[in-house]
């Protein structure tokens, strides 16, 4: 079997070549599409599990018998299942795990006009980075000002933030009180209990007491939010998951009432499936916060680097970016993720390191402005979390740091105030950073990657100025340090 994998990942090298042009026009988008002859794509994919997504007008969920015949005669060997929220998406398994065979079938499926794309499943991970070193005290609340912010604030039990995660202890002694009646959903078992399923299930065990273990009760550590807790288990006690558990998890919050969620978790590639989950929540108020990755590379992994999303990086120190932690063009703020403690499974304490701590961080901060003002929408939480962050690197926002380190004091206090504050700069493109000017003074830069290696070309937007006169183009090697109006300004890489 591997060795038949082996050889149609090389066939694959030569791309996906469709010749129909109503299966072309569904499929040019799909990431599978783009990356059809990369070997590493179908290394993170589940080949031989393939989703087909149909319209949102055909009622997949009242058409079973009609779907299920379709889908097996296109090739399948049996119903894997069907979205649990509603998704519109089948799941089904193919013969063998062979590139080949999933883009022939998918191709076959594309031709049906019910269907709306097909692409493989694909497996994320929990984003952990081991640490054996036992340390007994927590920097990171500190570090985010959370005590003063605790001033105005505990949290509110009427705010539900959800683990998207392995399953969570919740009769754990720091986290039982954080739970309600009703403790989350099993994605991964299809049943409505989340607990861990193994002794060394404890990832999501020690996400959710950094977001929410209980303060002030005189038992292991303070969480940063009085806030209650769901866990919505969406990675099996391996650490891994597939994309359409989490997708289901993540429509999940919308039907549960969440108004944050938390994914410490995720993959290299991106996935529509996925994409869709997250912009479906979004849309529908939940705030959606994701740990950027453990690669210690410029580009941050999937679901965080949604616009959907929130995307965490993390910190060693209080300013110093983790050698670890992932970052680039959507790094949107950075929180403590090295030699953090917090509960795990079972009935224990543990230090973990990895952007999977750091995102509960920013996931409690979340707990907190909500906490403190519940009418505010989920955009107008994350422009507070952008605009009262404590700024980091580079002046403004940088592709290391994101708009900076989470500031729970500053995030309550702005929150107390309604969060009418307008939305800082969005980043610039192509993992870059910009500073200087006046507002009335309008620029921007690009990338240009030249047979010279890698220039900065800074251009005008404006008539009315620009560096050495209007609408002129100056083009510098990298690094560069240039002047404008009296300060020199630099862009490091």
């Amino acid at each position: 079997m591997v060795g038949s994998v082996y050889l149609s990942i090389l066939l694959a090298a030569a791309g996906w070549q469709i010749s129909d042009p109503v299966v072309l026009k569904k499929a040019q988008d799909l990431p599978v599409y783009q990356h059809a002859a990369d070997p590493n794509f179908w290394a993170h994919a589940i080949p031989d599990q393939i989703i087909v997504k149909f319209r949102d007008d055909y009622p997949v969920a009242q058409a079973k018998s009609e779907v299920e015949a379709t889908l097996l005669a296109a090739g399948a060997v049996e119903v894997v299942k069907y979205s649990l929220t509603g998704g519109n998406w089948v799941v089904v398994r193919l013969p063998k795990a062979d590139p080949q065979v999933a883009l022939a079938y998918m191709e076959r499926v594309m031709r049906d006009p019910r269907v709306e794309y097909a692409e493989p499943d694909m497996w994320a991970t929990a984003f952990l980075t081991p640490n054996d070193p036992y340390w007994s005290q927590q920097w990171g609340p500190p570090a985010i000002n959370a005590p003063q912010a605790w001033d105005i604030t505990l949290g509110s039990s009427s705010i539900k933030v959800a683990v998207i995660d392995q399953g969570v202890q919740y009769d754990h002694p720091d986290l039982a009180p954080r739970f309600g009646s009703t403790k989350g959903y099993d994605f991964v078992d299809r049943d409505s209990d989340p607990y861990p399923d193994a002794n060394n299930e404890d990832h999501g065990t020690h996400v959710a007491g950094t977001i929410a273990a209980e303060i002030n009760n005189s038992t292991g550590i303070a969480g940063m939010a009085r806030v209650t807790l769901l866990s919505f288990r969406a990675l099996s006690e391996t650490g891994s998951g597939s994309y359409t558990d989490i997708a289901d998890a993540i429509r999940a919050t919308v039907q549960y009432g969440v108004k944050v969620a938390n994914m410490s978790l995720g993959g290299p590639y991106s996935n529509s499936t996925l994409q869709s989950a997250c912009d479906y929540a979004y849309q529908n108020g939940v705030l959606l916060i994701a740990a950027s990755g453990n690669d210690g590379r410029s580009s941050v992994s999937y679901p965080a680097a949604y616009s959907s999303v929130v995307a965490v990086g993390a910190l060693a120190s209080a300013t110093s970016l983790a050698s670890y932690s992932n970052y680039g063009s959507a790094q949107e703020v950075v929180a403590p993720g090295s030699n953090i403690l917090s509960t795990v499974y079972p009935n224990g304490y543990a230090n973990m390191s990895g952007t999977s701590m750091a995102s509960p961080h920013v996931a409690g901060v979340a707990g907190l402005i909500f906490s403190a003002n519940p009418s505010l929408s989920n955009q107008q939480a994350r422009d507070i979390l952008r605009n009262t962050a404590v700024d980091l690197g580079a002046s403004g926002w940088d592709s290391r740091f994101g708009y900076g380190r989470v500031n729970a004091y500053a995030a309550v206090q702005a929150a107390q105030g309604g969060g009418n504050n307008p939305p800082p700069p969005p980043p610039p493109p192509n993992q870059g950073n910009h500073k200087g000017g006046p507002d009335k003074y309008g620029y921007t830069w690009i990338d240009s990657h030249t047979s010279g290696g890698p220039q900065f070309v800074w251009y005008t937007v404006s008539t009315q100025s620009s560096l050495n006169g209007d609408d002129q183009t100056v083009t510098l090697n990298l690094p560069f340090a240039f002047p404008f109006y009296g300060k020199t300004f630099t862009q490091v890489i």
